[in-house]
């Protein structure tokens, strides 16, 4: 799970288990939040897709702003500025 915030908004982008698949989901499920406080950014992450407030589009899981496995920055207004 990713949190990720913009001007605005609070967003989770989550990669949920697929039983069935016995794998990852090949996406992430994006959903608005309301903005986290300290203490929940800090703790457990297991009820934060509960406090969705709505559930935005899919993402592909390669079209994040940075790799996850090498647990890189990627800049995404200049890779995708047009998606802002």
């Amino acid at each position: 799970m990713v949190v990720a915030r913009d001007e605005s908004s609070t967003y989770i982008f989550h990669s949920r288990f697929d039983d069935a698949l016995d794998d990852y989901i090949d996406h992430y499920e994006v959903f608005e939040i309301p903005a986290l406080t300290d203490e929940e950014l800090h703790g457990s992450w297991e009820t934060i897709p509960g406090k969705a407030l709505r559930r935005l589009a899919d993402v592909p899981l390669r079209q994040l702003p940075f790799e996850i496995t090498r647990r890189e920055f990627r800049d995404f207004d200049s890779e995708f500025p047009t998606q802002r």
